[in-house]
């Protein structure tokens, strides 16, 4: 914001200096920023609420805030300071947090997927590991390694680790689309905690790694048959169940792929379909396993046949001197 914006709005100083105060002291805690935006966008709102305001309107419509500012700061300070466990947590999903924003470092666009990931990611640990921090006495490494969100976490990242790798040795076996950032940045940065989200999930990993690889014609074969890993087929039938319209043609047609997407999550979970939001995030979890069998086959084979290549050159230039 610009000092000539600041000098009319001389009301918003104090808001400013609690601002700073918060997000010092989440930085003093490793904690990730996401509170701070969500004041910004309030403060933001205000701004625009109101035609240059009086300094009197504008302190006495943001002391609510600033009140609550200093609470959460009082909180945190106090909280951590009587728990140490809690310090460990938070670096804990801090760490996760940092490790999934650097893996999109090839893909990323704008700023926007971080604010994005940050906050689903951040929300759904943050609440399936809260009760780390209640308990006396826990091995916090083992609990969080342990929560499912985490798992599906480190799954999601050596997935794209092991594409990154794929894309590195065979850059024609992926097509390389503008939305790539976008589909990677919903898979290693959601959590499949709502139907939503599951959606979401699934269309990005149809598209990543069906139609990106070249859809029924898929560029994998020629290193691994389509049909070795069933990680291909269960992401066609979860898009399926995701994006098209089962009804149509006749019953027995409709019948048989309602059995083929049924399949799929009784393979999973153990149901015709999931309802809850563990079932969700264990669907979530099961098709990251396949996902990440897959490409660690493949990775193996394109690695394999990278260097076989290289070594009949080498045979080569050996016979040519």
């Amino acid at each position: 914001m610009s000092n000539d914006i600041l000098s009319k709005h001389n009301g918003v100083i104090p808001y400013i200096t609690a601002l700073e105060n918060f997000s010092n002291t989440l930085k003093q805690y490793q904690l990730p920023n996401i509170p701070t935006w969500g004041y910004i966008n309030q403060f933001a709102y205000y701004l625009n609420s109101f035609n240059i305001p009086s300094v009197y309107i504008m302190e006495n419509a943001l002391k609510p805030l600033i009140e609550k500012i200093n609470k959460q700061i009082e909180s945190i300070n106090l909280s951590i300071e009587t728990n140490p466990i809690k310090i460990q947590w938070l670096y804990y999903v801090n760490d996760i947090i940092s490790q999934t924003i650097l893996s999109l470092a090839g893909y990323r666009k704008s700023y926007e997927i971080d604010v994005y990931l940050r906050l689903n990611l951040y929300g759904v640990i943050a609440r399936d590991t809260g009760y780390i921090v209640r308990t006396k006495e826990i091995d916090v490494d083992e609990a969080f390694e342990k929560a499912l969100p985490v798992k599906i976490n480190k799954l999601s990242l050596s997935i794209t680790d092991k594409l990154s790798k794929i894309k590195f040795i065979d850059s024609e076996i992926i097509k390389q689309t503008s939305n790539d950032y976008v589909n990677v940045g919903n898979i290693v940065g959601m959590i499949a905690n709502t139907k939503e989200n599951f959606l979401t999930i699934i269309n990005s990993c149809y598209m990543l790694f069906y139609e990106g690889f070249g859809g029924n014609k898929h560029r994998s074969e020629k290193y691994i048959p389509f049909d070795k890993y069933p990680a291909l087929y269960d992401i066609k039938q979860l898009r399926l169940y995701t994006d098209h319209d089962v009804e149509h043609g006749d019953e027995s047609k409709i019948q048989k792929n309602k059995n083929k997407i049924f399949d799929v999550f009784k393979k999973f979970i153990n149901k015709n379909l999931p309802v809850l939001e563990k079932d969700y995030k264990q669907c979530q979890y099961e098709l990251y396993k396949e996902i990440n069998e897959w490409l660690e086959n493949l990775l193996h084979q394109v690695n394999s046949g990278t260097n076989q290549v290289i070594e009949e050159k080498q045979k080569v230039n050996e016979r040519c001197k």
